[in-house]
């Protein structure tokens, strides 16, 4: 794990390296690709750099408590020491998930389509509220939705809403949402 998060990291120099030649900015097509790239491999490069950080924070605090006289003070570093650890183990849990393969599709947008099926008025709220679940979790994602075509009833329900949800990481998170 960690010799592919180096290669990721070094990666993740030479494309800032990169992007920030004078010919390479000549030229838009490049500069656009490496800025794709850049942008892929930046939160997981940046979640490494942290946890070399953290890393380095554990070691200096063991290290400082190991050669330290005053009880409270090895106390005290050797508790800072230990929340380091924790804090270790829970990067590295992230950076687990960040290196599993991702779906070229996971940035896409998606069109949604709910309608109320057999039950009448009732299935036309149960539509309506899960529409409305839909938008507010859109909204706590900073998603953007845009109605495409609405069918209401006099009740305030839904027959029909068509709808399309776009956003960073839009189709990874509901291109599991399906049901009749």
């Amino acid at each position: 794990m960690f010799k592919k998060l180096d290669d990721i990291l070094e990666k993740y120099g030479q494309l800032s390296a990169e992007m920030a030649d004078p010919a390479v900015i000549a030229q838009p097509e490049r500069w656009t690709q490496c800025a794709k790239e850049h942008a892929d491999i930046a939160e997981t490069a940046e979640k490494y750099l942290e946890y070399k950080k953290v890393e380095r924070e554990m070691e200096e605090d063991f290290a400082a408590a190991e050669a330290e006289e005053d009880r409270e003070m090895k106390d005290l570093l050797t508790q800072e020491g230990y929340a380091c650890k924790e804090k270790l183990a829970a990067i590295r849990d992230e950076l687990r998930i960040l290196l599993l393969p991702k779906d070229k599709n996971d940035d896409r947008s998606v069109v949604m389509e709910i309608r109320g099926g057999a039950g009448g008025e009732e299935a036309s709220l149960f539509a309506a509220d899960l529409y409305n679940m839909y938008c507010r979790y859109a909204e706590s994602m900073r998603w953007r939705t845009e109605v495409v075509e609405r069918n209401e009833t006099e009740l305030g329900g839904m027959k029909e809403i068509v709808f399309s949800v776009s956003g960073k990481g839009v189709y990874s998170k509901l291109k599991y949402e399906s049901g009749v």
